[in-house]
């Protein structure tokens, strides 16, 4: 309902995900829920978290992607039992989409969002 509630949205099922991966019982209830008040602290929090990501799949053996991924949904308590690598990719199209609404939101406040074209990401910051 709002841009914090958003990005706190993807950071919270960013969390979730780090706990599934981590083997470890989640805290996480509602998939509204903010783990971040503050804009400042989402920030980092999620800066953070983001750094984990790269360094949890840069150093992640190819082999496990294809492995079965068990977890149970929130807040249906669904059984899932997936391959990795689709899991990874419903995170990662989460992220997007999400992302796509949050530049939305600033485009309709009359803030000039950041660009969202991954080609000139890549080149920025990729070579």
């Amino acid at each position: 309902s709002s841009l914090q509630g958003t990005l706190n949205h993807i950071y919270l099922v960013d969390v979730l995900y780090q706990d599934r991966l981590e083997g470890r019982k989640t805290a996480i209830k509602r998939l509204n829920q903010i783990l971040e008040p503050e804009l400042a602290q989402l920030r980092t929090a999620h800066a953070a978290l983001d750094a984990w990501y790269v360094s949890a799949i840069d150093t992640m053996p190819a082999e496990r992607l294809k492995k079965p991924f068990p977890f149970h949904t929130i807040p249906d308590n669904v059984y899932l039992d997936l391959p990795l690598e689709v899991c990874l990719t419903n995170l990662y199209q989460h992220q997007i989409h999400h992302r796509g609404q949050a530049h939305n939101m600033l485009s309709q406040a009359g803030m000039d969002p950041p660009p969202l074209d991954f080609i000139l990401f890549k080149h920025e910051f990729h070579g």
